[in-house]
């Protein structure tokens, strides 16, 4: 998977890197494949159409990169590759009138393209074949063919991006209009709407014309517009993983004993292959397998002392075990290496957030939302932050942004993060609260209540609104689990027990029920 992601840097541009992708070695076999020339006139006309695709797609993109610029968003760089080109900006625009000329701009100098090359080839249709031309007919031909042929490559590229289906540049527009009028949780809901239509329509038209490439692209298509919108992202990510990468299926669906099992298998044949250790290293953090999953970890960091997903969960293992002075080199290091990666700002902020360094880590987490603003976790732990400032307006404002962007990652906190709550069940009562007040019946919140309730030993709490959640979602694994845990702190041992047989009688999920047997056994021992 590694090779896939190789480039090579062909030139620069107003310092922004230009790459060309190393899937762009099979243009030129597909292009002759597709074309199929038949003598030396096709052969330098399908040359001359490839490199000029190449300069206009080129052209394209650097329109982007130049309209970003101008609202002071850094541009690393630009890859080219045979479905168009990719502009790879340091942070999404926040204005969605900054999204809406950034996108313009591609088809804008697409446009102008096309009206030059168009100009030139109507003006040189006669003169290239006068009588008078010194020109030979070989020569005139391949001029009138080539100035025709990058008249209509650029028209096509304006109407193809000008389609309404994100992240398509049109889809990227119209989901900019549509957030001025009706905000951003409507727009993107609109955009969905849209743009599948359009979508299903692009799949006809390759399936009907045996166009692989363009089928492909409608793949890529699905998952960009799937971003939109949590729910739609999850399923197409399971349906692809599914297909194409199985230990990435477990993972999203949480299973994560399979996630093991199939990444241990991948390892037998190449144990140093990293994706597959730092798979296994997070699989083995969600059944709480620590040691195991810092050993996979470590041999990661050998392989590659500066990979920068290791060196980050390196760091998160000192912060889990209170060894922060470590855990902050690590975080250091990983910005370093990659200033506009927003994870570390966001460790670093959670890390200044235990040690009650509340302005710290406010500036931490502003430079990780100003870097990703799509992360719903971001704004959770930055509204803990305003609330203990006492700032409860910001603290509101960033629960219900954490809300829109998606209700279960922002109510409901996985193994991993409930030491989110530690600390702070003042702040969860006030959240929880305010959500309940609007959304009475939304289980979620109960059960973030109940888990910051129990993380701050009071089971009995905990109990009660385990109790809400079981009522308004009866067959949630999860809450008969960390139920049947309060039990069992609070020396129930009857009720703790019925709770882990009901979770061994509705999951089939490896982990689940492996943790479910043994707090089973430790319970009835007690009885």
């Amino acid at each position: 998977m590694e090779l896939f992601k190789k480039s090579w840097k062909i030139g620069h541009f107003k310092g922004v890197e230009i790459h060309l992708h190393i899937s762009m070695l099979l243009i030129v076999p597909f292009i002759f494949y597709l074309f199929r020339p038949e003598n030396q006139l096709d052969w330098l006309l399908d040359l001359i159409l490839m490199t000029g695709l190449l300069a206009c797609v080129l052209s394209h993109e650097i329109g982007h990169a130049v309209a970003a610029q101008f609202f002071g968003i850094a541009v690393n760089k630009i890859v080219l590759w045979p479905l168009g080109g990719i502009t790879h900006m340091s942070r999404v625009p926040q204005k969605p009138i900054h999204k809406l000329v950034i996108g313009a701009a591609g088809p804008f100098i697409s446009i102008i393209l096309a009206l030059i090359w168009g100009t030139l080839w109507w003006s040189s249709r006669f003169s290239l074949f006068s009588l008078g031309s010194s020109l030979d007919y070989f020569w005139a031909n391949l001029i009138y063919r080539t100035l025709l042929s990058l008249a209509i490559l650029n028209g096509v590229l304006v109407i193809f991006n000008l389609l309404p289906i994100y992240p398509l540049d049109g889809g990227g527009m119209f989901n900019a209009l549509m957030e001025m009028v009706f905000g951003k949780s409507m727009a993107n809901t609109i955009s969905v709407v849209v743009g599948i239509p359009f979508l299903f329509g692009l799949i006809v038209l390759g399936v009907f014309t045996h166009d692989f490439i363009l089928l492909i692209f409608c793949v890529m298509l699905a998952l960009g517009i799937g971003t939109l919108n949590p729910q739609t992202s999850r399923w197409i990510n399971l349906g692809i993983n599914y297909v194409f990468k199985r230990t990435g299926y477990h993972h999203l669906n949480e299973d994560y004993e399979e996630a093991i099992r199939g990444h241990t298998k991948e390892l037998e044949k190449n144990h140093k292959d990293i994706s597959h250790l730092l798979g296994r290293a997070i699989a083995y953090l969600n059944v709480t397998e620590k040691d195991l999953a810092l050993k996979d970890i470590e041999a990661v960091l050998k392989l590659d002392p500066n990979h920068l997903i290791a060196l980050e969960m390196r760091g998160e293992m000192h912060s889990l075990i209170k060894e922060y002075d470590s855990a902050l080199a690590y975080f250091v290091r990983a910005k370093s290496i990659k200033p506009e990666w927003p994870i570390p700002y966001f460790d670093c902020g959670s890390m200044y957030l235990e040690q009650k360094q509340f302005e710290s880590a406010l500036s931490e987490l502003n430079r990780a939302i100003e870097l990703h603003s799509q992360h719903p976790i971001f704004f959770l732990v930055r509204s803990i932050v305003h609330y203990s400032l006492q700032d409860l307006d910001s603290a509101h404002r960033d629960q219900a942004e954490a809300i829109r962007l998606s209700p279960r990652l922002a109510l409901a906190m996985s193994d991993l993060n409930l030491s989110i709550y530690d600390g702070y069940l003042d702040w969860a009562k006030n959240y929880y609260g305010w959500v309940l007040e609007k959304y009475p019946k939304q289980w979620l919140a109960y059960q973030g209540r109940a888990d910051a309730y129990a993380v701050n030993s009071r089971p009995d709490s905990a109990i009660v609104d385990y109790d809400h959640a079981l009522g308004l979602a009866p067959q949630e694994v999860t809450l008969y689990l960390r139920r049947g845990l309060a039990y069992q702190k609070m020396g129930y041992a009857q009720q703790a027990s019925d709770d882990f047989r009901k979770v061994l009688a509705i999951t089939h999920k490896t982990h689940l029920r492996t943790r479910a047997e043994k707090l089973l056994a430790e319970t009835t021992l007690t009885i």
